[in-house]
């Protein structure tokens, strides 16, 4: 086993023992970014203009404001200029929710901030910043936006 490889198995390691904090499990299917971006807009926004700014599918928007509409924390209504166009809109529980869960983060945050100490936050965003565009940049150049769906060069899932 190369050094990638044993540099891999740590990161799945690490990223499984990720999983169990619940405040982190909604940021992972988007729904906390979506009730943050309407709640920043102060206006109604179409599933296209969530998608392009949160840089996801439609497919992924549309099911996570499934999911919200259904708690009630968005509402959609038809656009009364363009019947064809559905507009979303933050409601009050989706505020409180937003409010709650970023409250929470930023506690915590600040709690593991104050123990590791602000430098090594510092280093660790730097590095994480640098993992993640690198990531995106190597998975456009495969071109895979969608990590569960096979890859059009050599049929790999990626």
């Amino acid at each position: 086993m190369n050094e990638l490889d044993k540099l891999f198995l740590e990161f799945e390691k690490m990223m499984s023992k990720i999983k169990p904090f619940d405040i982190f499990s909604n940021i992972e299917r988007g729904e906390l970014f979506v009730l943050k971006f309407l709640n920043c807009k102060k206006t109604s926004a179409n599933p296209s203009m969530i998608a392009l700014a949160l840089e996801t599918s439609l497919a992924r928007i549309s099911a996570t404001l499934k999911a919200l509409e259904k708690r009630g924390e968005i509402m959609r209504s038809v656009n009364l200029n363009n019947r064809r166009e559905v507009l979303v809109e933050i409601t009050e529980e989706g505020k409180i929710r937003i409010e709650i869960a970023y409250s929470k983060i930023r506690e915590l945050f600040f709690t593991v901030s104050t123990q590791i100490g602000t430098d090594k936050v510092r280093e660790f965003i730097k590095l994480a910043t640098l993992f993640f565009e690198t990531t995106k940049l190597a998975s456009n150049d495969m071109h895979c936006d969608d990590l569960n769906r096979e890859c059009p060069q050599g049929g790999i899932k990626c």
